[in-house]
């Protein structure tokens, strides 16, 4: 059963050079995971589906425009975001998976047919948690693992749509 995500925090620790993200659910558990910078690579084209998968950017034809319209929706989200919020995660009840971070083995997606999108994450040793997703939650993720991969200089291309295509966008609306 997929859990639903109340609250994310990712940090880094540049003496393993991973990333350790929290994922605080709406029933009071944790769940910590480690990220690595293979695994965010095997990660970062999955969270992209789920953005791919909008609706409003779904609908248009054309990859430039697809692009332009989930930067934007990309923009949007992460404004409406409240990233000052203090963690509360660490108050949750219990850690299904246990005190000690689960290393991930592999990322898959299922149900973007039906708009009900879960990522599950699972560890080579069958430890693992399966979460219900949404645009707002899978944005602010994204831009968390951009901030904290530059941050910890993995030197990465981790993009949303197309940067300049907002501008694109924007001016092909003024002629």
């Amino acid at each position: 059963m997929a859990t639903s995500i109340s609250q994310l925090n990712l940090d880094y620790d540049p003496l393993a050079d991973r990333m350790l993200l929290s994922v605080s659910t709406s029933d009071r558990q944790e769940y910590q995971i480690w990220i690595t910078r293979r695994f965010l690579n095997i990660l970062w084209p999955v969270l992209i589906k789920i953005l791919e998968s909008d609706p409003a950017v779904k609908t248009h034809s054309e990859s430039q425009t697809r692009n332009a319209v989930m930067s934007l929706r990309h923009e949007k989200a992460v404004s409406d975001t409240n990233f000052a919020k203090p963690y509360t995660g660490t108050l949750a009840t219990s850690r299904p998976l246990g005190n000690e971070p689960l290393l991930p083995a592999s990322a898959k997606l299922r149900g973007l047919e039906t708009n009900s999108s879960v990522l599950s994450i699972h560890g080579a040793d069958g430890r693992g948690i399966e979460l219900n997703t949404n645009s707002q939650i899978m944005h602010s993720l994204c831009s968390l693992l951009v901030r904290v991969a530059a941050r910890a200089e993995w030197d990465l291309e981790l993009q949303i749509g197309e940067p300049l295509a907002t501008a694109r966008l924007a001016s092909s609306a003024l002629n």
